[in-house]
């Protein structure tokens, strides 16, 4: 059986995606703001390609909770 996907989500969109981070990342610098990029820890599910996965959140959860525990400690490369 073939899978469906969105038709608003193709390869286009994964390219301006991954390039989002940067962008992201850039303005967190300029307000002074921690920034975490989630496709660092936890990728899109074979399922639909948009969302995360059982393991994924998970992932996602870890890295959360330890960029807090970093923040707190006052730690200058959090960003």
């Amino acid at each position: 059986m073939m899978k469906i996907f969105d038709p608003e989500f193709d390869a286009a969109s994964v390219a301006v995606s991954r390039n989002l981070a940067n962008e992201y990342r850039k303005i967190a610098l300029q307000n002074h703001a921690a920034f975490l990029n989630a496709s660092d820890f936890a990728a899109p599910s074979v399922t639909d390609r948009e969302h995360m996965d059982e393991k994924g959140h998970a992932a996602l959860a870890d890295a959360i909770y330890n960029k807090i525990l970093a923040l707190q400690k006052g730690l200058s490369h959090v960003i």
